[in-house]
């Protein structure tokens, strides 16, 4: 997985963190919290990943 692909990751999750908070902003729809809470992991591991990913294509850029 590449770095585009950790940034699409990342998209996705401020997505579901977006829709997480609009539920949950809502008092008269029924709140959706796991999706803030899913938003959230996603993207902490999807930052995570890019950064090691960035770090070791950097790495191996370098020792090329």
């Amino acid at each position: 997985m590449s770095v585009q692909n950790a940034i699409l990751v990342e998209l996705f999750a401020i997505v579901l963190v977006l829709y997480g908070l609009a539920t949950a902003s809502y008092e008269y729809t029924v709140a959706e919290p796991v999706y803030f809470h899913i938003g959230l992991y996603i993207g902490v591991a999807g930052m995570l990943y890019a950064g090691i990913s960035g770090a070791w294509s950097a790495v191996n850029e370098s020792e090329g």
